[in-house]
């Protein structure tokens, strides 16, 4: 034996001694047999635990933000409010646009009205004056002649049927269409 507590292998005894080696694999040793005992004994507990743990962490996890999430955000602030700023901005621009077609709309709108109102007072002063039936006399005339059509020519137009003719009622005096008679019926045929 040395002076370290190791034991020699003589080769002459064949003698085999272990070092202080020993101690640290027989401490390893009883701890793993200390926790698989502890397992053996407590395993359903464990199990259980376990579960309520991740349940609990599942729970949890939702509620409570993940720092990680919040580094990000930060992070990301500053492009959002630059996104946000660039939306605004469109929003305005496209909003002014509108302003400004709405604006030239109500003045066209306005202009014609105008025109309308004076169109009316010229015609009440005519009506005063007498010369409202030969307007509207002509603006008629105008419609016709815009179609290549007279009025005299609408009036004298014939009608394609009697006043008296209906379809439903069979034979009529002008002939009408029910004048319609089928053939005879061939016979039977001797062969």
């Amino acid at each position: 034996m040395d002076d370290d507590g190791h034991i020699m292998i003589d080769e002459d005894d064949q003698q085999v001694t272990f070092g202080s080696q020993i101690g640290l694999f027989s401490l390893v040793f009883s701890k793993i047999s200390l926790i698989i005992s502890f397992l053996q004994s407590n395993g359903w507990f464990i199990l259980f635990a376990c579960i309520a743990i991740y349940f609990l962490y599942s729970r949890l996890k939702a509620k409570i933000p993940n720092l990680t999430s919040i580094n990000r955000d930060k992070k990301n602030e500053e492009e959002e409010l630059e996104n946000l700023m660039k939306i605004a901005e469109a929003r305005r621009r496209q909003q002014e646009a509108f302003d400004a077609a709405k604006q030239k709309y109500l003045e066209e709108k306005k202009k014609k009205e105008e025109e309308l109102a004076q169109k009316k007072i010229e015609e009440y002063e005519r009506q005063k004056q007498g010369l409202s039936s030969k307007s509207k006399d002509s603006k008629n005339s105008d419609d016709f002649s815009s179609l290549g059509l007279s009025s005299s020519k609408l009036q004298k137009k014939s009608r394609l049927r009697n006043d008296n003719f209906n379809p439903l009622m069979g034979s009529n005096t002008s002939g009408g269409s029910c004048s319609f008679r089928p053939g005879r019926r061939p016979g039977p045929r001797s062969g």
